[in-house]
C-alpha cells in the first residue's frame, strides 16, 4: 500500500528554504506530506511512494545530494521525483536526467512556472531546466526540444477566446500533439500526407503563437476543452478524443 499525499523533501527549520518553497508552491505545500531531509526518506520502505509526485528541494547539487538522490531513485523506482535547487550546473542537469528523473527545476523561477511545471510532470511530462545561475534569469532554451514554462508569457496563457478560431482538423492536431504523436501517426490519425501535416502545423503554430509543437501541446492542455466547450458545433473527431484521458509524452528542456 502506498502514501496518499504528495511529498515534499526539505529541511522546514531552514527558514530561507522554507520561505522559497512556499512562495513556488504556494497552498501545495502545506497540502504535502513532509520529510525533513534525504537520509530520512532513504529509511522508507521499497517503492512505497510509487505514483505519487515527490518534490525534493536542494540549496545545491553537491556530491553527498546527488548520491543520496540516485540512492533515492533506486529505491523509490515508482515515484514521480522533482528537484527544485538553489543552484546547480550542467553536469547536475545531466546527472537528473540521466538517474532517470522526472524533472529539474531552479528556485528562482516564478511560482506560475513551477505549477505549470509540475502539472506538466503529474501527466507524465518530463520538464529539466537548464537555468542554473540562481539569479533568476529566464530559463535558457537548449536542443531540439526546448520550451519555456513561463507564465509571463502571454501567447501562452492568455484566454483562448482572443485567439482567431481553430478549425475542426487544427483541434484535432492539438489533440494528438498532447498524445504525444509524431507527424506521420497524426497525418494517419487525420486522414492527410505527412507533408500536409507539417504545413497546417506551422499555421497553427502561429495562429496559437506557440514556437514549437511542445509549447503547441502545453497551450491545448491549458485552452483546448474550453474552446472545444464554447464551439457550437464538435467534429466527430473531437467527439472521439472527449472521453479519453489526456497525457502529455513530450518532455520540456528549458
Amino acid at each position: 500500500m502506498t502514501l496518499s499525499q504528495d511529498v515534499i523533501i526539505f529541511d522546514p527549520d531552514d527558514s530561507a528554504m522554507a520561505a522559497a518553497v512556499h512562495r513556488n508552491l504556494g497552498e501545495r505545500a502545506g497540502a504535502c506530506q513532509t520529510i525533513e531531509s534525504l537520509a530520512v526518506a532513504l529509511k522508507h520502505r521499497f517503492n512505497c511512494f510509487s505514483g505519487q509526485l515527490v518534490i525534493v528541494v536542494l540549496k545545491a547539487l553537491d556530491g553527498g545530494a546527488t548520491d543520496q538522490i540516485a540512492a533515492f531513485k533506486a529505491v523509490q523506482p515508482g515515484a514521480i521525483i522533482v528537484l527544485l535547487a538553489q543552484s546547480y550546473g550542467e553536469q547536475e542537469y545531466r546527472f537528473a536526467e540521466r538517474v532517470g528523473l522526472n524533472g529539474l527545476l531552479p528556485l528562482s523561477i516564478n511560482a506560475d512556472a513551477t505549477r505549470k511545471s509540475l502539472d506538466l510532470i503529474r501527466i507524465g511530462g518530463k520538464v529539466f531546466s537548464l537555468s542554473f545561475d540562481g539569479d533568476g534569469a529566464s530559463p535558457t532554451a537548449r536542443g531540439e526540444a526546448a520550451a519555456r514554462v513561463d507564465a509571463s508569457r502571454s501567447d501562452l496563457t492568455e484566454p483562448a477566446s482572443s485567439k482567431r478560431s481553430l478549425s475542426d482538423t487544427e483541434r484535432e492536431i492539438l489533440s494528438c500533439l498532447v498524445d504525444g504523436l509524431p507527424n506521420k501517426l497524426i497525418a494517419r490519425q487525420c486522414d492527410m500526407t505527412e507533408a500536409n501535416v507539417k504545413i497546417r502545423l506551422r499555421t497553427l503554430l502561429r495562429k496559437i503563437g506557440a514556437a514549437n509543437r511542445t509549447q503547441a501541446a502545453v497551450w491545448a492542455l491549458d485552452h483546448l476543452d474550453a474552446w472545444e466547450a464554447a464551439s457550437p458545433v464538435a467534429a466527430p473527431a473531437d467527439e472521439q478524443h472527449a472521453e479519453a484521458p489526456r497525457r502529455f509524452n513530450a518532455s520540456l528542456r528549458f
